[in-house]
């Protein structure tokens, strides 16, 4: 039982021994008497039964001490009686501070007893298996009852934390309830029962907060919320604002195609319904003609390819510098760059820009721009023509040769190369390596609706190459006798993706899991900073009545009227997005690169411009 304290032990009349004598025997020893390997007590209250074994302890060493001497004479008698008076004083002076301690009770007459007394009540009381009492447990005969004040009766108070916290377990017990076990189908109910709920229950919330003013706006938040449709993939055509611009900006109205597929409704759907009426309106509104029979060789796909594009851009560019004259009260670097946006917004209604023609453009407006406004018209279209003659030169041509070079080195004698449709760095890779006097074979893999393999096929078996021609659906059975592919690109982006034509994705993964080495041609200058992960975020949509036509089969005509049947959508994709994991390495004017080292070659090439 842990004393409570009191207005008398805060204003203790006793002096300061008998105050440290007390104090010894509640608190315990100080910091500086605490023994050794014991930690000590700092401020902390001890029970009653702890603090008469205390005083026991000190009782049976003041008794010791005494029965030490045997009853001494003289000058010593006289020593040792005092020093027994002294300690039976002491003794006198503790019991009246610890009667004063204890509530309601007066302090009792003390009983004489000496030392020798004292240790015999001790001893006899240790071998009972009892400890020693104080006042405190028992009052005296003839003192008062104590006060049965509530801080006097607390059962549980002297026990120690730890009992108390053991105490506590043994009288809660956890039963752990087993949950019945249900099926799938009960699951399901159940699952369906508390979302009933949970909907009710908000539609009450709903029509209790509609007539309270504010409170049936907030009601009404979460539930917009939940009826907001899942967002799709996030990329540039998701920007209605931006789409809204593009179309303001646009020369060649477009109509809204109803039949979308959904995944890929965020991307440009193809219409080429109004785009042949447009050509005429276009030229007679003073559009370069040379530029509108671009756009149409665009539209038909009569130019494909990213290096065939950019080569015919730059080379329309260069017809519109020497055809431009700088309007009276215009500067040249700004008049042209208007005039050079208007004729890149036609060629991207035609067709959407390649990731080289995007390139291309961006080097030729730094270009335009960089040019002094006082220099001469000549001066400046012929400057301009240069810069165009000498990206032509050094990022398409001869890059295209040096890749050739690097790559053709790759082909052994007897190997078999497998490529896909058409690409003009195949091509120059495959010839050199015919020309250096190597043996080997060509499949070349192909698919509908362009069937684009079949100029490759026809190019190499002029030049004397051994070809195989096959299409797609066969590939997993001629990839086991294949020694390397070989594929062209559109672009290879920061991520170490590379874009090609829709097709050379399966054509990688497939040879990634014979373990065939994949080889990638491609020009720095179709490097790019943007980041792929998949081909549904941007890619590019092809006529789907190309889908429905199979050339050379006049008699297949089932999905002729496919546009009158609501259930069906035809999707034409034109791009395949191929993972880093599946390309070997890549074949570029600096050399062969793994594609995890694309980011270098676009910060080295960035830092030159």
């Amino acid at each position: 039982m842990i004393l409570p304290q009191t207005d008398s032990m805060t204003h203790s009349p006793m002096h300061g021994k008998e105050r440290r004598a007390v104090d010894s025997l509640f608190l315990g020893p100080s910091t500086s008497e605490a023994p050794e390997g014991q930690k000590p007590l700092k401020g902390k209250k001890l029970s009653l039964d702890e603090a008469a074994a205390m005083r026991g302890d000190a009782t049976e060493d003041l008794a010791a001490k005494g029965a030490r001497e045997d009853k001494p004479s003289g000058a010593e008698g006289g020593a040792g009686s005092k020093r027994e008076d002294g300690a039976a004083r002491g003794m006198e002076s503790i019991e009246r501070g610890v009667q004063k301690l204890t509530v309601g009770s007066p302090p009792a007459a003390p009983e004489p007893q000496g030392a020798a007394g004292a240790a015999s009540a001790v001893e006899g009381s240790r071998e009972a298996g009892q400890q020693p009492q104080t006042s405190a447990d028992e009052p005296p005969k003839n003192s008062a009852k104590p006060d049965p004040s509530p801080a006097s009766q607390q059962p549980d108070a002297a026990l120690t934390q730890k009992e108390k916290k053991e105490k506590r377990k043994q009288q809660v017990q956890f039963v752990k309830k087993d949950k019945p076990k249900l099926t799938k189908a009960e699951r399901r109910a159940l699952q369906e029962k508390q979302r009933a709920a949970k909907a009710a229950l908000k539609a009450e919330q709903g029509k209790d907060g509609g007539g309270g003013g504010g409170s049936g706006k907030k009601a009404d938040k979460p539930a917009a919320s939940l009826s907001r449709p899942r967002s799709g993939p996030q990329s540039e055509f998701d920007n209605e604002k931006r789409v809204q611009r593009q179309k303001r900006k646009s020369l060649v109205p477009r109509e809204t195609q109803e039949k979308s597929v959904e995944l890929f409704s965020h991307l440009p759907q193809f219409d080429n319904s109004t785009l042949h009426e447009s050509f005429q309106s276009l030229l007679s509104s003073g559009l370069h003609p040379e530029v509108v029979k671009l756009g149409r060789a665009y539209a038909d796909l009569s130019i494909s390819g990213g290096n065939a594009r950019c080569l015919a851009m730059l080379a329309i560019f260069k017809l519109v510098i020497q055809d431009y004259n700088t309007p009276a009260g215009k500067s040249l670097t700004r008049d042209l760059t208007n005039h050079i946006n208007v004729i890149i917004q036609f060629l991207i209604d035609c067709r959407p820009l390649a990731v080289s023609m995007g390139n291309a453009i961006r080097h030729f407006k730094t270009r335009i721009g960089s040019i002094h406004p006082g220099t001469p018209d000549l001066e400046a279209k012929k400057i301009l023509v240069e810069t165009i003659d000498q990206y032509i030169q050094d990022k398409i041509l001869d890059a295209s040769d040096l890749i050739a070079d690097v790559a053709s080195h790759k082909i052994q004698e007897g190997d078999v190369i497998l490529t896909f449709a058409f690409s003009s760095s195949v091509l120059k890779t495959i010839q050199r390596a015919h020309q250096r006097g190597c043996r080997f074979r060509v499949i070349v893999v192909d698919s509908r609706p362009h069937f684009e393999g079949k100029k490759l096929v026809s190019r190499l078996a002029d030049a004397g190459v051994s070809c195989t021609y096959a299409y797609i659906t066969s590939l997993s059975y001629i990839m086991p006798q294949v020694t390397s592919v070989f594929l062209g690109a559109a672009s290879a982006l920061a991520n170490g993706t590379v874009v090609s034509r829709v097709g050379s994705a399966s054509v990688a993964v497939t040879a990634s899991a014979f373990n065939i080495p994949v080889v990638v041609c491609c020009e720095t200058y179709k490097f790019s900073h943007r980041v792929q992960l998949d081909a549904i975020t941007h890619n590019e949509l092809g006529d789907p009545d190309a889908l429905a036509e199979v050339k050379g089969r006049p008699d297949v005509t089932s999905l002729q009227n496919w546009s009158a049947l609501p259930n069906l959508r035809l999707l034409n994709l034109r791009y395949d997005a191929v993972a880093e994991r599946h390309i070997t390495m890549i074949a570029t004017e600096v050399g062969m690169i793994p594609p995890s080292s694309v980011p270098v070659i676009l910060r080295e090439i960035y830092e030159v411009m």
